[in-house]
């Protein structure tokens, strides 16, 4: 595996490690808020942006790919910090709504990388094609 790519693959798996363990840490941290914090289409839900962004990436073999994963993948876990930061820094209450926020971001964080990986997609092929 391309150098770059594994670093991409490592950032990768430490936004998706700060996304799963976040309604985890926040249902240890806040025992009444556990039963909305640790239903399972949370935790699954966590899993598809990044899971996303490696399947569409990883496989690729032009030599161009991997510093795009690596910038994607950098993006990918500067919005999980920003986005999380706040539970892990306050783990109060959250209400019966949290299951929602968390599936919404990550189902809008996957729609994101989806467009972001076609316009780079055809960006790559227009580049490719006219050089």
């Amino acid at each position: 595996m391309h150098p770059v790519k594994r670093t991409a693959a490592f950032v990768l798996f430490a936004a998706f490690a700060i996304a799963f363990l976040t309604p985890l840490y926040v249902s240890y941290a806040a025992p009444m808020e556990a039963v909305y914090h640790k239903n399972g289409m949370v935790l699954l839900m966590q899993t598809i942006p990044y899971a996303v962004c490696a399947a569409l990436w990883l496989p690729l073999r032009d030599p161009r790919t991997p510093k795009i994963l690596l910038r994607l993948s950098v993006v990918l876990l500067i919005v999980t910090c920003l986005l999380y930061a706040h539970w892990w820094l306050n783990p109060g209450p959250g209400g019966d709504m949290v299951g929602l926020g968390y599936i919404l971001v990550c189902a809008v964080m996957t729609a994101a990388i989806v467009a972001i990986s076609i316009i780079a997609f055809i960006a790559l092929w227009w580049s490719g094609r006219h050089t």
